[in-house]
């Protein structure tokens, strides 16, 4: 049994506070299967649940000086496993729209028009066409189609409006297509970048 199993949970945390890493680690254990079991059932995914648990908790350690839980410990963990398993549902059901309404555009294009070699080349075309676009515009695409961020998510971690958003990844692709060849339809662009934000 661990030297902390006796003390309740307001007291591992004062000890937490203090960097006790022993105290910290029987929160962990105490608490660890419960939080996973229930992001399982949530985002059902096993790999992914235990990140997100593991998330939670490196995130109260390294916060850990400063954190301040009210209520019940479990509550708080609970309620921090259930934010971040309804960000991951969101960010991939975002992505997973991306690809579907992606992959409905490109029913009627044949890939056998470009040899392996070309679309290497297009490839990289597109990739210095995102790294030379204007900073701002350059992080807002990338935030949107390489974390798959949704405008929302954009618009408050950079403090600007959704329509800012909207407007800048619009420009970009705009940008985009016009750097890398004008002859290539949309959708093979579309798809390159589709294919790139998969390799980050």
């Amino acid at each position: 049994m661990s030297l902390y199993a006796s003390y309740n949970d307001t007291q591992l945390l004062s000890f937490i506070k203090s960097g006790n890493a022993e105290a910290f680690k029987e929160i962990y254990e105490r608490y660890w299967e419960r939080m996973a079991d229930y992001v399982i059932k949530v985002i059902k995914n096993e790999t992914e649940a235990q990140d997100i648990v593991q998330e939670i908790f490196i995130s109260i350690w390294k916060r850990r000086e400063i954190i301040e839980i009210k209520g019940e410990l479990l509550a708080y963990l609970l309620k921090s496993a259930r934010n971040l398993s309804l960000r991951y549902i969101e960010k991939n059901l975002n992505k997973q729209s991306f690809y579907q309404s992606l992959n409905n555009h490109l029913n009627d294009f044949q890939f056998t028009n470009f040899t392996a070699l070309e679309l290497k080349e297009l490839e990289e075309q597109i990739n210095n066409a995102i790294e030379a676009l204007p900073a701002k515009m350059q992080e807002i695409f990338k935030l949107s189609r390489f974390e798959n961020l949704s405008y929302k998510e954009i618009s408050e971690r950079l403090n600007i409006a959704d329509t800012t958003v909207k407007k800048q990844i619009s420009n970009a692709i705009k940008i985009i297509k016009k750097d890398v060849d004008n002859n290539q339809s949309d959708k093979i662009v579309l798809f390159i970048i589709a294919i790139l934000s998969l390799k980050k």
